[in-house]
């Protein structure tokens, strides 16, 4: 019989979704672009974008992967929560 695996809880779940963001918005601002600029780049809406950084929004495989080719990053980078040093303003 296969060995039940736990889910993630709620509390580690939005916590990462802060993580994401939070690097997001680091990155951006270090590239000097404005949500409007980058929702333009990746084709959503700067207010998709907003939601992303504030941990609102859930962010898809496809979406990180446009994320990480428009601020020209890794898209570990993106999800990294030991990463955020690396994006000093």
């Amino acid at each position: 019989m296969a060995k039940k695996t736990e889910q993630p809880t709620r509390k580690q779940i939005k916590r990462f979704k802060l993580v994401v963001g939070e690097n997001l918005r680091l990155a951006r601002l270090r590239r000097r672009l404005t949500q409007t600029q980058l929702a333009n780049a990746v084709g959503c809406t700067q207010y998709h974008i907003s939601r992303l950084e504030w941990g609102d929004q859930n962010v898809t495989l496809t979406m990180l992967l446009k994320l990480s080719f428009a601020l020209e990053m890794m898209p570990q980078e993106l999800v990294d929560d030991k990463i955020r040093g690396r994006f000093a303003i």
